[in-house]
């Protein structure tokens, strides 16, 4: 009997260790260590240190917390490993998270927007970590910090991709290096602001497939990407901000948007019966969807063989089909118009200017002059 009672004793013991180790919030008095985890009130998402594949580096990242493959959509010291398991993760009285190696060196920091007197950091259930001041009693509490304005590889549902104009702020994609290593790769996914917007993936500075713009029900070059009863996507574009967003409808599906490592855009969601990651969407397609695969006044079709044709009233400009094209006859502004194409993507915008009150014929004008 006493050998029973020392059982439940022991184990008892050891529910509290585990709930006291799990928590919802990292403080100024409660540190993070490589043992531990916080999470998510609804036990949706999970923060804590982890070792990505084959790797032996700590990383401090979020992760689904209930998926049992380890599926991470954020990583903080991405480019700045650590080599064993001494790391900790505080927050310090200012209102930035830092993480500190076994030398209590700073191996990487958030950055505040303003101090705060009782800083405290809170892991949601839409996988963001946000830092606030918990003496704020405001129903919408000013953010002094937050993991959605700095994504790696991954979006979730509700968090925004683009740019803030005000504060220069640009909330972009990188791959990682490998499923081994996090850290910042060669593929890049972003809102181009140099023109009209546009989304653009590029593979270091080169162009490798750009979205086209957006039509405002779509963007012009993703006829893929509708609407759907499990996802809604909208695209604000004002004088304050630029931003593509998606939302998920129902709260029991998992869905996230990745760049992989080989520079795919990879829409999928959690399959709850074959317990798998499933696939819904995936950019490129082909090879027409390649940035300028047929060169300049050209137009790209993967059913037709050669894929690559002149527009009407331009020719080849060498034998080589990917070659482009030119004018047939020299432009002479006297007596040429406009012709109507569709189906096609807009071409790239990115030495565009652009006037939102100006109506279309108006730019028929301009550009007629």
């Amino acid at each position: 009997m006493e050998g029973f009672t020392l059982l439940l004793f022991c184990l008892a013991l050891l529910n509290s260790i585990a709930a006291a180790t799990v928590r919802e919030t990292i403080s100024t008095l409660q540190s993070i260590n490589d043992d531990q985890i916080i999470v998510s009130p609804g036990k949706t998402y999970a923060l804590g240190f982890f070792s990505p594949g084959n790797s032996k580096n700590r990383y401090v990242g979020i992760w689904y917390n209930e998926i049992p493959t380890q599926t991470v959509v954020w990583v903080a010291n991405r480019d700045n490993p650590l080599a064993d398991s001494s790391g900790v993760l505080k927050l310090n009285e200012t209102g930035a998270l830092v993480l500190l190696n076994h030398n209590k060196s700073v191996v990487w920091s958030s950055n505040a927007s303003k101090p705060a007197r009782y800083p405290v950091a809170k892991l949601l259930d839409s996988g963001n970590l946000v830092v606030q001041d918990g003496n704020d009693t405001s129903e919408t509490k000013d953010l002094l910090w937050q993991s959605f304005d700095y994504p790696g590889d991954t979006i979730l549902p509700g968090q925004k991709f683009g740019r803030n104009l005000v504060t220069g702020l640009n909330r972009f994609m990188s791959s990682w290096n490998s499923t081994d290593d996090p850290s910042q790769g060669e593929y890049s996914y972003q809102i181009d602001i140099s023109g009209y917007p546009q989304l653009v993936l590029r593979e270091g500075a080169f162009k490798r497939y750009r979205f086209g713009s957006w039509n405002g029900i779509q963007f012009s070059g993703a006829p893929q990407l509708k609407q759907n009863n499990f996802t809604r996507f909208s695209f604000v574009s004002d004088e304050e901000e630029l931003y593509f967003r998606f939302e998920q409808t129902n709260k029991f599906v998992f869905h996230r948007m990745q760049l992989s490592t080989d520079g795919y855009i990879l829409g999928d969601y959690w399959n709850t019966e074959e317990k798998v990651w499933s696939l819904h969407g995936k950019i490129p397609v082909d090879d027409c969807d390649y940035y300028d695969k047929c060169g300049a006044y050209a137009s790209c079709n993967i059913n037709n063989v050669p894929p690559c044709n002149c527009l009407d009233g331009f020719v080849s400009k060498t034998d080589d089909i990917y070659g482009g094209c030119v004018r047939r006859t020299s432009l002479s502004c006297h007596g040429d118009g406009f012709l109507k194409l569709s189906g096609l993507k807009l071409p790239d915008t990115e030495r565009s200017w652009f006037n939102r009150s100006i109506s279309l014929e108006d730019c028929r004008t301009l550009c007629m002059n």
